[in-house]
């Protein structure tokens, strides 16, 4: 093998090692179905039927993420914690989005009609769950 021989093989090489860079450094994908599984898991569920007869609610820690309201068939969602990763990591728009969390979720909990709505803050669900109050 001369130089132009090898000096081509290593261009080769080179190549063929920035592909293999490209393919192991590249993210892993999750399924959406996953992912949104995941964020849901994380939360914990909360129920008082006195006070909020018409609510079920999911806080991460302190924060409200989603709201159910039974009675209207709502399903109020956080925009930054979970419906804006749809957005950007799957490039989903808010219809697509709103229809793949009603099929996740119905078929899930086993319900009728959900309509997935986002809120826009933390804050605006906050408000909601006081106006129940």
């Amino acid at each position: 093998m001369n130089k132009q021989e090898a000096l081509k093989k290593l261009t080769a090489l080179e190549h063929e090692a920035k592909k293999l860079r490209e393919i192991i450094e590249a993210p892993v994908h999750i399924s959406k179905e996953k992912r949104f599984w995941g964020l849901w898991s994380g939360l914990t569920m909360k129920v008082d039927r006195d006070q909020y007869p018409k609510s079920t609610f999911w806080f991460a820690g302190d924060d409200l993420i989603i709201e159910w309201q039974h009675i209207y068939g709502q399903l109020r969602i956080s925009h930054s914690d979970i419906w804006s990763v749809f957005e950007k990591e799957y490039g989903l728009n808010y219809n697509d989005i709103q229809s793949f969390i009603k099929v996740e979720v119905e078929k899930h909990f086993k319900i009728g009609s959900v309509t997935p709505i986002f809120k826009f803050s933390v804050s605006d669900l906050r408000e909601s769950y006081i106006r129940v109050r």
